[in-house]
């Protein structure tokens, strides 16, 4: 159903749940006085640091910090977005889920190419049933009938135009279908379908919508493989294959098996490993990890095992470090020689790769083998160079006890005391200037990351920056939307805000944002919030006097041009 959960709804929704219920029901919890206590479920622990407070409606861990409502517990542990918490909860309290119309249905074009995609995934799956050739394909791949169903596996006939000629009788326009990426168009302007002869793969996002499709030719020809374009809807630096597949296959995803290509991860749920992912013909980088991330704490990156692979997997070890921290982690599997995970488990099946798996080389340790392999760490200048690597990578380590723990090793492996940061005068003033020197956008995204982790932050503002920051509201700034709930509230909490957030359209980037761990102790950010917020103040009123400034000048060469 289209349209936006009214903001009523949800708050009546998080003041009816019973919390004790809904934890109690995943947890065991005890009576502790006026509360209630448990293992936490966040982190690994003997003795009770969980508390549940029935008054408060409220939960607590004294031990990892975790924090929240129902509606936050239920996005925390069973990994679900905002979207679904909210439908878990209404389904578990019997309620009926209200929408109402809404700035997503601003937007008919954009439903029309969901509705577009949708229909071609039947097109497709109606060609599969009726191609031997496709089916012999499927079947000599060692694919069944089940798994292509789970996957809604297709095939484009080979054919010009059969999808769009297709979808145009039911009443798709040429338009619709190239912004969706279903067609294509050549230099004389002809339209034509982008997949033939192609077994089809929809690339679904992680509410099940399909957003794209990958597409794997049927006999010889190039490229093997083919994507959709980068639209609206897709964009290959963010989404991850199967992914949806995954977590409707696993309610509690432990772990996820990041792999190269579709059929990697079809030929894996094959054989009943049903937790793979794979990038959509890029390489992995940070986007890709901080949507995993969010639903599982350890990713198993599954590469060759020759020098490519090797240089592939320290590159996403890299593009993973920001998000590793006590609890999210990194592994690393590399494969014989030739083989693919396709080829490896066809050939020696579910129990092997599981022993891959469970002995694959964890991140850390691999970085400093890597690093190490061609150092001699019996030589005073291998050391120093052992340091010089590792230090700057280190640092993009954002959990300080990960980072601590790493120094400590790194000061093990070069006999060098590597814990001491390089001299600085004021480093806060440092940190301050070097976020300043961002783009106002980029400051903007920043303080309003800072503020939906630490609503309170707001009250260290001046009467001054108050009353300008008013003056200066802008409704498409993401920190200005945030400035206004929390202002309505100054004592509401992080999942509070997120619970009253008004916009769906934002709400993965709003929970993304609340769960990135902060670098800087509270002292500091409150040192940098307090003066960003004056910087973000002056770059605002700097940029509105230079649009007046142009607009003198406009204006001026206009009445010159004039005369």
């Amino acid at each position: 159903m289209s349209g936006l959960i009214p903001q009523n709804f949800i708050n009546d929704l998080i003041e009816s749940a019973d919390i004790v219920e809904i934890i109690g029901s995943r947890l065991e919890l005890k009576k502790a006085g006026r509360n209630f206590q448990g293992l936490c479920p966040f982190h690994n622990e003997k003795t009770p640091s969980f508390s549940v407070s029935p008054e408060k409606q409220f939960f607590h861990c004294f031990g990892c910090k975790e924090s929240g409502t129902a509606l936050t517990f239920l996005m925390k542990y069973e990994n679900l977005d905002f979207v679904e918490a909210i439908e878990a909860l209404a389904k578990h309290l019997g309620r009926d889920l209200p929408r109402e119309r809404g700035r997503r249905e601003s937007a008919p074009e954009q439903t029309r190419e969901l509705l577009a995609l949708e229909a071609a995934v039947q097109i497709f799956k109606d060609n599969l049933r009726n191609s031997k050739d496709a089916i012999s394909y499927l079947k000599n791949r060692g694919i069944s009938g089940e798994i292509a169903r789970d996957f809604g596996l297709g095939y484009a006939l080979d054919e010009w135009q059969h999808l769009s000629s297709k979808l145009e009788k039911n009443g798709f326009s040429v338009q619709v279908l190239i912004n969706c990426g279903l067609i294509t168009t050549n230099d004389r302007g002809r339209h034509y379908d982008r997949f033939r002869g192609r077994v089809t793969f929809p690339i679904r996002n992680i509410r099940g919508k399909t957003i794209g499709f990958g597409g794997r030719i049927l006999r010889d020809g190039a490229p093997k493989y083919l994507n959709s374009p980068e639209t609206k809807l897709f964009s290959k630096s963010n989404e991850v294959y199967g992914l949806f597949e995954a977590r409707r296959g696993n309610q509690r995803l432990d772990r996820l098996i990041l792999v190269e290509g579709y059929m990697d991860v079809i030929a894996l749920a094959q054989h009943g490993i049903r937790n793979s992912v794979a990038t959509l013909g890029t390489a992995v980088g940070e986007d890709h990890f901080r949507r995993m991330y969010r639903y599982s704490n350890e990713i198993v990156c599954c590469f060759d095992g020759d020098a490519a692979g090797r240089s592939a997997a320290f590159r996403a070890l890299e593009a993973a470090l920001p998000f590793l921290d006590e609890k999210k982690r990194i592994h690393f599997i590399f494969l014989p020689d030739g083989e693919d995970p396709d080829s490896f488990v066809n050939s020696n099946g579910y129990d092997r790769f599981k022993e891959l798996v469970e002995s694959s080389t964890p991140g850390f340790e691999y970085l400093f083998s890597s690093l190490g392999a061609n150092l001699d760490l019996s030589l005073l200048d291998d050391k120093v160079a052992l340091a010089g690597l590792a230090r700057p990578l280190i640092d993009r380590v954002n959990s300080k006890l990960a980072r601590d723990v790493l120094l400590a090793r790194l000061g093990e492996l070069t006999g060098l005391d590597v814990t001491k940061p390089a001299p600085q005068v004021g480093p806060k003033q440092i940190q301050v200037k070097r976020d300043f020197s961002q783009p106002v956008q980029k400051l903007s995204e920043r303080l309003a990351g800072m503020l939906i982790r630490r609503p309170e932050l707001l009250k260290l503002l001046s009467i001054q920056d108050r009353e300008a920051f008013v003056a200066l509201r802008n409704e498409s700034d993401l920190l200005c939307k945030v400035e206004v709930i929390v202002s309505r509230d100054p004592d509401l909490l992080s999942e509070e805000l997120i619970s009253r957030w008004p916009d769906v359209g934002d709400l993965d980037k709003i929970v993304a944002m609340a769960n990135v761990d902060e670098l800087l102790d509270k002292e500091e950010q409150e040192v940098q919030f307090s003066e960003g917020v004056s910087r973000w103040l002056d770059l605002r009123i700097e940029n509105a006097e230079i649009e007046k400034l142009k607009q003198r000048i406009n204006d001026g060469t206009e009445e010159k041009n004039s005369k």
